[in-house]
């Protein structure tokens, strides 16, 4: 539980700070963690809702930035692939 608030602050943290907003909100709920630590799935509320698909889209093209970001911020045997 530890490693995944971890995780949770520094993807919260790239988000907020490369995402440009516009009028559209992103928020991260939670991210599950598989037992190996080899996976994390980051769960998101995207508005407007009708907008979505774009938004994550353009989100996931960012995945290896995300990545990236953590490793440099975290000491880990293993960096999660990451997935929306």
């Amino acid at each position: 539980e530890k490693l995944i608030s971890l995780l949770e602050r520094i993807i919260r943290e790239f988000i907020y700070f490369n995402i440009p907003f516009r009028n559209n909100q992103i928020i991260l709920t939670r991210i599950e963690l598989a037992p190996d630590f080899k996976k994390a799935v980051i769960f998101v509320i995207i508005e407007p809702e009708n907008e979505s698909e774009k938004i994550l889209s353009d989100v996931r093209k960012l995945l290896p930035k995300i990545r990236k970001e953590v490793s440099v911020k975290l000491t880990m045997r293993f960096i999660p692939i990451f997935e929306f």
